[in-house]
């Protein structure tokens, strides 16, 4: 008899305090990795959207030599 109630009051503190942490602990895992996916995808994403310094500053001064050329071009057309 006494076994029985050691057994039925384990039972009792695993179904109230254990499973219910257990739960909301696996609830709050499952939360985390969306929001880890959600970072994950972002890092994927912001390069598509984004341009980097380096990039930039490359095609600006690719653009800038072409404008010089052009505006030479002008100034010789302009001398004849």
């Amino acid at each position: 008899m006494e076994l029985d109630n050691v057994t039925l009051l384990w039972q009792i503190f695993l179904t109230l305090v254990l499973f219910p942490n257990a739960y909301f602990i696996n609830r709050a895992l499952n939360k985390l990795k969306e929001v880890d996916d959600k970072i994950n995808d972002c890092k994927i994403e912001l390069p598509k959207h984004y341009v980097a310094k380096n990039e930039f500053n490359v095609a600006l001064h690719r653009i800038e030599t072409q404008l010089d050329q052009i505006y030479n071009l002008l100034q010789r057309k302009q001398d004849k």
